[in-house]
């Protein structure tokens, strides 16, 4: 049977690129939503939490995401493009002290904009995604301490790497931030002393 549009010299492209552009900019719209929610302490990438941060129905949010596993996997890509932003700077220039406070202003950057993610995928199933995130975390860390601290690092102990690691890492910001209470400039403080004392560099005592 001949399609009746064509019989009366219509075309049905438009309403299909119509049904298309709405298709995307609801999608962009959710992404949005998506990137001002993921910093907020009681984030859930959940089709449920969405739909109520976004405005659209959970049947949409499904639609677009595919499900839950969907949902956290576009997250992770708006937590990796916000990541990428926070490294995309040179290796730091300048003294030893200048160099540690750039690159504690960077992964503290990272750790405040990806720790949330971390915390929401932690329970049931999408434990293997915040798995994977912490290690390229992790790995992304390490390459920024030995892009700053490449002079040092060479005169130091070949485990010192592994320690500024573990002090420049997901989990002791997290500690820091959550068990101690600190703000984010007194956990920044603190990691950037702890920095300066594994490369014997003489620093002044935080306060308390």
């Amino acid at each position: 049977m001949s399609d009746p549009t064509h019989e009366l010299g219509e075309s049905p492209e438009p309403e299909r690129d119509g049904r298309k552009r709405r298709r995307q900019q609801s999608r962009e719209a959710i992404l949005r939503a998506l990137a001002e929610a993921i910093v907020e302490p009681d984030f859930q990438p959940s089709p449920e939490w969405l739909a109520a941060r976004s405005g659209y129905s959970i049947s949409t949010i499904f639609r677009h995401f595919g499900g839950r596993d969907g949902l956290a996997a576009a997250v992770q890509d708006l937590v990796r493009q916000r990541v990428d932003e926070h490294l995309s700077g040179g290796p730091p220039e300048g003294d030893v002290r200048t160099r540690v406070a750039e690159l504690v202003r960077r992964v503290s950057a990272v750790f405040e904009t990806a720790s949330p993610f971390l915390r929401a995928v932690e329970p049931d199933r999408q434990r293997m995604i915040g798995d994977r995130a912490r290690h390229i975390l992790d790995l992304r860390v390490r390459c920024q301490i030995d892009d700053a601290l490449a002079q040092e690092l060479s005169a130091q102990p070949a485990d010192t790497t592994d320690l500024l690691a573990t002090v420049l890492s997901v989990g002791a910001w997290g500690h820091m931030r959550a068990a101690q209470g600190h703000s984010t400039e007194r956990a920044a403080e603190l990691m950037e002393a702890a920095v300066l004392r594994l490369l014997g560099v003489p620093v002044e005592t935080p306060r308390a």
